[in-house]
């Protein structure tokens, strides 16, 4: 696709990890009952530049996963999003021991503006254990100097599960 392009999302269930860099671009589907996105292996990347402005906006789409990634379902990164009538649906992350830190099941976004309106959040959860568990946040968004903004929206069960132990 290219910068500013419309992409119509037909009837179906897209397996697909998706990256957009430094591009504008609106995705629409048919409806969110039956427009369905997955991600299979990693998050759904969404990558701008810091010196260049672009949105991407989707409609009509539900956002879930095949099988369980380890990370967010969309990783959004200096980049303006919109989200309407989208549901985001039995999205999870999790990390067992030291790793990295564990954040933002469905959305994790960092210097970005968001804007979701419309939209329903069910059981997306964060799992984690070990040492990095007492860092772990957004059983549905985690937002890291963002600009969030969310209208007639839902959040149902959408949680962190954490166990943390240390030795002493």
């Amino acid at each position: 696709a290219r910068d500013g392009d419309t992409i119509r999302l037909g009837r179906g269930t897209y397996d697909v990890d998706m990256t957009i860099h430094d591009k504008s671009l609106t995705i629409i589907g048919v409806s969110e009952k039956h427009t369905i996105i997955r991600n299979v292996k990693r998050a759904h990347s969404i990558q701008g530049k810091s010196d260049d402005s672009m949105t991407v906006t989707f409609e009509h789409v539900t956002f879930t996963q095949r099988g369980r990634p380890r990370t967010s379902g969309l990783d959004i990164d200096t980049a303006d999003t919109v989200f309407r009538n989208c549901t985001f649906r039995d999205l999870s992350t999790w990390n067992y021991g030291t790793m990295s830190l564990v954040k933002g099941a469905a959305i994790r976004m960092e210097h970005s503006d968001t804007f979701i309106d419309d939209c329903w959040f069910e059981s997306n959860t964060v799992l984690t254990s070990g040492t990095v568990s007492r860092h772990a946040s957004g059983g549905a968004i985690e937002a890291f100097e963002s600009t969030l903004t969310v209208e007639d929206s839902g959040f149902y069960d959408n949680k962190v599960l954490c166990t943390y132990s240390e030795i002493i």
